[in-house]
C-alpha cells in the first residue's frame, strides 16, 4: 500500500496493491500529477494567522528603527546568537537606502501560520521580508531576512 498527498491542493491518493514490490509509489506520484492537471486543481491560498499579520507590521518597524524595546518586545530569545544587533542594523540600513523611501508594505504571504514573506516596497526598489515565528503560545520573531528585489 502507499499513500500520496497533497494538501495545498485539499487531495489525496490511497493506493492497494497484491504484489510484492508493486510499484505504487511511481504510480501514486503519476496519478497526483494527472488529478492535478485533468481537473485543473489550484492550490488553496492559506489566510495569515492573526499573529503572523501583527509580527509582520512590528518586523516592518524593526528593520526601520532597530528600537531595542521593539526588540525586546517581538524577538525571541535566540535571534541575535549567530548575527549581532549591529550586524542586523547595518545590514538593514545599507538594504533600505538602496531602496529609497519605503512607500508601502505590502500584504503578507503566508507559507503556514508561523512563516511569511511580504514586501516593503521602495521608490528605487522592493526589499523582500522573510520571517519564522516561534512556536509558542506568544510566538516571537526567530528568523528574519531581508533581500533586495527590483520593483
Amino acid at each position: 500500500s502507499n499513500h500520496t498527498f497533497a494538501p495545498d491542493y485539499g487531495v489525496g491518493i490511497v493506493s492497494f496493491a497484491n504484489r510484492t514490490y508493486a510499484p505504487a509509489a511511481a504510480a501514486n506520484e503519476l496519478a497526483m500529477r494527472t488529478l492535478i492537471r485533468q481537473a485543473n486543481l489550484k492550490p488553496r491560498t492559506l489566510p495569515p494567522s492573526d499573529i503572523l499579520i501583527k509580527r509582520q507590521q512590528q518586523a516592518a518597524r524593526l528593520i526601520k528603527t532597530w528600537d531595542e524595546a521593539l526588540g525586546a518586545e517581538i524577538l525571541a530569545e535566540n535571534f541575535y546568537l549567530d548575527r549581532s544587533r549591529n550586524h542586523r542594523k547595518t545590514e538593514a540600513e545599507a538594504l533600505l537606502a538602496s531602496a529609497g523611501k519605503i512607500l508601502s508594505i505590502e500584504p503578507i504571504q503566508p507559507e503556514n501560520q508561523l512563516r511569511g514573506t511580504f514586501i516593503l516596497k521602495g521608490t528605487l526598489k522592493d526589499i523582500a521580508v522573510f520571517f519564522t515565528l516561534s512556536p509558542e503560545k506568544d510566538p516571537k520573531v526567530q528568523a528574519l531576512s531581508l533581500r533586495g528585489v527590483a520593483n
